[in-house]
């Protein structure tokens, strides 16, 4: 049944098949919506808001965070942004295994493993790691400039196309050979310029 009591409407249930213009502020104890809601303000919501599905938004709405909307996260057609505009830092953090920057078929791009080794990879495969005495380089490394302040130990076949100058002493262990590329081409020279 439907009364007026002291000018405020009671009823147990209330259904109404055309449109609701309240002016003023409508309290609400629960409220249980079966279409859609569209408003043309902003929604304050005091508390927790939970979603069962996802949050949709279009290209170029923008989500923030904070009270001066510090940190943004964003679409537009082409490129997805995650911008921290403040004056702090952007601090990724996990107490799990590490963080990963992968495609989006799971092949990794970075892999910064938690109090270990954080992996740089070409097209799947780890080019570059950090390791507790250093790094690991897989492959070739090109660099302009190279400057080395300690001993260098090398596995392997060095192989030098331009001039190499060296500040300090070259020492070569016993038993060792120096080989020019082809016999009558190169020469080696030691001495003073």
């Amino acid at each position: 049944s439907l009364s007026v009591t002291d000018g405020a409407l009671q009823a147990g249930s209330l259904d109404i098949s055309g449109d609701i213009d309240v002016d003023g502020t409508t309290n609400l104890d629960v409220v249980d919506i079966d279409g859609a809601v569209n408003m043309a303000t902003t929604l304050l919501v005091t508390g927790e808001t939970t979603l069962q599905t996802h949050l949709n938004m279009g290209d170029g709405d923008i989500i923030k965070l904070g009270a001066s909307a510090d940190l943004q996260i964003t679409h537009d057609a082409g490129n997805s942004y995650i911008k921290d505009v403040g004056t702090g830092a952007l601090v990724l953090q996990s107490n799990g295994s590490g963080a990963v920057i992968e495609k989006s078929d799971g092949e990794n791009m970075i892999l910064a493993e938690t109090d270990g080794a954080v992996s740089l990879y070409y097209d799947g495969a780890v080019k570059f790691a950090t390791a507790s005495g250093g790094v690991t380089v897989t492959g070739e490394m090109a660099a302009t400039t190279m400057d080395l302040s300690s001993n260098a130990v090398i596995d392997g076949t060095l192989t030098q196309t331009g001039v190499a100058n060296f500040a300090a002493d070259v020492t070569f262990a016993d038993g060792a050979d120096i080989i020019t590329a082809s016999a009558g081409t190169s020469n080696f020279r030691a001495g003073v310029n």
